[in-house]
């Protein structure tokens, strides 16, 4: 089984987020798509990052 490990603020982050785009999403939306998107750690997600930010 894939661990996820969010961060501790995860939820309100995202309660944020929500709420500046007017959107419904939640915490569990967004480990689901980590793991489909194969980011589903930490150390994983910031490479992604550093990969689009040397792209842009």
């Amino acid at each position: 089984m894939t661990q996820i490990n969010p961060p501790p603020n995860l939820p309100a982050r995202f309660i944020k987020l929500s709420e500046a785009l007017g959107v419904d999403i939640s915490a569990g939306g967004v480990c689901s798509m980590w793991l489909r998107n194969n980011m589903n750690t930490t150390a994983l997600r910031i490479e992604k990052s550093n990969a689009l930010a040397e792209s842009a």
